[in-house]
């Protein structure tokens, strides 16, 4: 899809029934045939980002880090989800292309990459 335009939707998957069972590839077609979105920027945890970079349903990542240090066993990441085990899910591994970085207030920076693979 060519994105070219910014649509703005605010939507909780936990409000639906079902919603790990979405097919995200038929709603992003559906949002464009229905409403004219042409690009969609999505706020989301680790296990959705990891389902849709899987499927190759996201080709830009935009970061801001902020400058604290956070972790613990149980804290999520950018990527949760399943772990690759196999040789076989080494598909899964996005590579990242730098396209842009700002540094903003207070130490903050605002990193863009394109996802390449």
């Amino acid at each position: 899809m060519s994105l070219t335009e910014n649509v703005g939707f605010r939507v909780n998957v936990e409000d639906f029934e079902g919603a790990m069972h979405i097919h995200f590839l038929d709603l992003f077609i559906k949002l464009r045939k229905n409403y004219g979105a042409k690009r969609l920027t999505l706020q989301s945890g680790g296990s959705l980002n990891a389902a849709l970079l899987r499927e190759k349903l996201i080709d830009c990542v935009s970061l801001v880090v902020a400058p604290a240090l956070i972790g613990g066993a149980d804290t999520s990441t950018l990527i949760d989800g399943k772990s690759l085990q196999t040789k076989e899910d080494l598909k899964h591994i996005k590579a990242l292309k730098l396209k842009k970085c700002d540094k903003l207030k207070n130490s903050y920076l605002h990193l863009v990459y394109d996802v390449i693979n």
